[in-house]
């Protein structure tokens, strides 16, 4: 980043993948230290964020102000290599909901009362999951 000035068209762009790389440093210190400990195989990883983000491919950088579906998208990444097999990607829509259920069920532990998410539908069995089943109900339906 250091030949890209603020102003210049790429800027917020380098910028982005700047924190993007420093992430992944943190990332890999985290990994680093799972497989020191000897806990690589054996530890449930779950990486979430609260928002999509916007890089400008409709006119617009950030995540707020438009539905666009770059805004929209959720990065939502679970690791656990005992159980889940690597390289996978679930096409089927998820809610944060269905983390609390996911992490109970790859736990083999059942919540007394959970009503937000469906348990069968965990989210790394949601390939059983149906659209119907990802979707909520607030006030007005989601979906």
């Amino acid at each position: 980043m250091n030949d890209v000035r603020p102003g210049d068209p790429g800027y917020r762009l380098a910028f982005y993948d700047s924190a993007i790389h420093f992430v992944d440093a943190q990332l890999k210190r985290v990994f680093d230290a799972l497989q020191d400990a000897g806990w690589a195989e054996s530890t449930l990883v779950i990486l979430v964020s609260d928002h999509g983000e916007e890089l400008g491919e409709h006119g617009a950088f950030g995540h707020k102000s438009t539905l666009y579906r770059e805004s929209l998208m959720v990065p939502l990444v679970l690791r656990y290599p005992r159980v889940i097999e690597a390289d996978q990607t679930v096409e089927v829509p998820a809610s944060l909901l269905d983390i609390f259920p996911t992490v109970l069920d790859l736990g083999r532990a059942r919540a007394a009362r959970w009503a937000p998410g469906d348990q069968s539908a965990a989210l790394h069995q949601a390939e059983r999951a149906s659209l119907e089943k990802s979707c909520r109900t607030w006030a007005t339906p989601l979906c």
